[in-house]
């Protein structure tokens, strides 16, 4: 009887000890899977903001007394309030004030995934640039 109980108390702890080997193994990939998930839906989150930043812009941009730097500044307080690092903000053509009412301006808006990323350590992953570029004709005045 106590020679069972025994055999059974070193089963029981050569299961744990199994058990304890097969978390060291899978750990790592169930915690890359899980910080990789919170990644992309952080890049996924910069994408849309830059989406949102460059129609802001553009919106600017076709008002008949748009400057560049109104343009720009409009770009960096829409990334600033959805908490997104500065970004590059390209006009073309460069001066909208040149621009003929009904022609098209192009916004483009762009942020470093690396800046924007939210884990330190995945960041030599992530080191390219996210950014989108939204067109609109210009008002006219009458």
């Amino acid at each position: 009887m106590r020679c069972s109980r025994v055999l059974r108390r070193r089963q029981r702890n050569r299961r744990r000890g199994a058990a304890a080997v097969e978390f060291a193994m899978v750990a790592p990939l169930l915690f890359l899977l899980t910080f990789g998930l919170i990644e992309f839906g952080r890049m996924t989150m910069v994408k849309h903001a830059t989406i949102e930043a460059s129609r802001v812009g553009a919106r600017v941009a076709t008002l008949p007394s748009a400057t560049i730097e109104s343009v720009t500044q409009a770009v960096d307080e829409q990334l600033d309030s959805l908490g997104m690092p500065d970004g590059t903000v390209v006009i073309n053509p460069a001066d909208p004030k040149t621009v003929a009412g009904g022609q098209p301006i192009t916004v483009t808006v762009s942020v470093s995934t690396a800046e924007a990323s939210w884990l330190p350590f995945l960041r030599w992953i992530t080191a390219s640039e996210l950014g989108t570029a939204t067109t609109m004709r210009r008002e006219t005045t009458f």
